[in-house]
Order: C-alpha cells, then structure tokens, then sequence
C-alpha cells in the first residue's frame, strides 16, 4: 500500500457533500443500473457541479468502478484535443473514436467524467453525435456544465438524465457554514446573504475568517461580489462580454447615481452593489459601520439620510439638470 497522499483528504471532503443527498443517489444509477447511458448536471457558476461530480467519483470508486475524470479546461475544444486528454488518463494513445471504443471496452464498468463542459461549446455536437454513439456498452458518461443540454435531450431522449443543481436550503446552507467554523448566530445571517449559493457560502466563510473585526455582513459582501462578478464575467462569450462592458459605461453621472455612495462616505470600502438597486439606482447594503468595525455595545450607523437632506439633493439635482440643458456645467455634488 503506498504512501497516503492529499487525495485521500479531497475525496473525503467530496464524500462528506452537504445538501446533495438525491442528486449523487440519481447519479449511482450511473453505476449500478443498466440506464440512464448518460447524465447531464447543469446550474449557474458557483452551484456546486464540480463538487457533485467529485462526490459521485468517490461513490462510484468506493463500488469498485473504474473512474477515467476530464476537465473541459484542460484541453482545446477540438476532437484532437479531446482524444489526447483521454488517452493521457488511459496511458494509450488515442486517434480516432474507433481508438475509444477499443480503449474503454471490458466487462467491467467504466464511468467517464467531462467537467466544465461549457469550454467545450465547438466540440458538442462531435460529442453527441460521433464520440457518445462509438462509446462501449460497459461505459457510462456523467457531464457537467453551465448550459442547459437541450440539443443532448433532443439526441438521446430517455437514454440520458439531466440534473439542474439549485441553491442549497437554508438548513443546508448553515450546516455548510457551521461546518467551517462559523458561529450558528453568524451563519444565520450569512446563509441569508448567500441565499443558499455554494460558492458564496465558502467565500463568506473565508471572509469572515481574514476580517474578524468586521460585522458580518460588511466581511462577506466584497469578497462574494468581487469574485462572483469575475466568475460571471470569464464565462461570457466574446460577443455578450462587449455588450456587457458597453452597458457599464455611465454615460452621464447624476446626483441620483452617486448619492448611495456619498451616504456610505463613512464606510468606503462598503460595495455597491447591483443587487440592491432600486428605481433610482444602485443602493448600499443595509448597515454602514467604520472602517475598525463598531464600537462595543454601540449599534452600527445606517446608511440613511434625513428627509431634509433627500430633498435638498432633490432639489440641486433638479436645477442642475434644468441649467446642463443650455450650458452644461461641472457635475455638483450635494453632499449627504
């Protein structure tokens, strides 16, 4: 027996998966029953896909199937690509799906993983149509991506079973966060914020331990929004990323788009952030407390303003607007 490694400590941390009881129970069949041939595990970024891919590898290794795992990261979105990284798992090379057949064929089942599929979007249709067809009887095929596999539901009909992956419930989601060391008062409100996302749910807990001076809420909105913006972001195709950063551009700065922010002036490194927005623009979160976190005993300032300094930013704003028309002036900024 060789030396423990850290694998041993991932495919216990996949085994132990919160919240996704049904979904690996649906993917055993994958193992142990004749049908489905195929399944489909699909969700917005951040749901846990990889995560429940992982928790059916340990499944389906621990009842003794051989397990050949790729990731649609690691390889050009070409056939060759495709067969390369294959045959690299399997130590043979790999030409043609004639190669795979010969491959993968035995009389004991093999279970095939392709992660992240959505960096294979110009390699499907040869997926559905030419590599999938040429696969032996004793292998079955277990992918995971972020679009929906209506044109494989199409293909295969009831041969494949896909799974859409949702938010965690709210238990689950403070399970998660007890399980890395929050406190359950903490979590509660945490798991709020997060509304059950994964991904959000494990940056907040790593927030919440690098900013331990900071209120909750404070510690755990940058970093989720930071990092969910970028994950979003890197998954936009070329053509919808231009039209993205074309609608971010502020065409023309008003008192109502920058008021938010004046009002969290005592807090600035606060985000404000597009979830919060209301008809009049983006808002601030719901409490502003100083950069070193709030005094004891003391309640953390809101991020409101008197109803005599909203009207009077109302009314500097209006007369800015009505003299930009015939000379337009210098933004003026009333301040909160």
């Amino acid at each position: 027996m060789g030396p423990r490694t850290m694998q041993s400590t991932l495919d216990q941390r996949a085994g132990a998966l919160i919240g996704r009881e049904s979904e690996r129970a649906a993917l055993l069949e994958l193992v142990e029953r004749d049908m489905p041939l195929v399944a489909f595990v699909h969700g917005i970024a951040g749901v846990g896909k990889s995560m429940l891919l992982q928790a059916a590898v340990v499944d389906a290794r621990a009842r003794g199937t051989l397990v050949v795992a790729l990731d649609g990261r690691a390889f050009e979105p070409t056939e060759r690509g495709f067969l390369s990284s294959l045959g690299g798992a399997l130590n043979t090379p790999l030409a043609t799906v004639v190669d795979v057949t010969g491959a993968l064929a035995s009389d004991a089942r093999v279970l095939l993983t392709i992660d992240t599929h959505e960096q294979l979007r110009l390699l499907d249709a040869w997926l559905r149509q030419s590599f999938v067809p040429a696969l032996p009887h004793n292998v079955r095929l277990l992918v995971a991506g972020r679009d929906t596999p209506t044109a494989w539901q199409r293909d295969l009909g009831g041969l494949l079973r896909t799974i859409r992956l949702d938010n965690l419930s709210d238990e689950a989601a403070r399970t998660l966060l007890r399980r890395a060391g929050v406190d359950s008062a903490i979590a509660a409100r945490v798991a709020q914020v997060a509304r059950g996302h994964p991904l959000s749910l494990q940056l907040a807990a790593g927030a919440l331990v690098e900013r331990p001076g900071l209120p909750a809420e404070d510690a755990v909105l940058g970093p989720m929004v930071e990092e969910l913006a970028r994950l979003y972001i890197d998954g936009l195709d070329p053509m919808t990323r231009r039209a993205f950063d074309a609608a971010s551009v502020v065409r023309r700065t008003t008192l109502t788009l920058l008021e938010p922010r004046a009002q969290c002036s005592r807090h600035p490194t606060r985000p404000v952030t597009a979830s919060t927005a209301g008809p009049r623009g983006p808002a601030c979160a719901p409490s502003c407390a100083p950069p070193g976190g709030p005094t004891s005993g003391a309640t953390p300032p809101t991020c409101s303003t008197s109803s005599r300094t909203r009207s009077s930013a109302m009314r500097s704003s209006r007369a800015a607007q009505t003299s930009s028309r015939s000379n337009p002036p210098a933004p003026v900024i009333t301040q909160p």
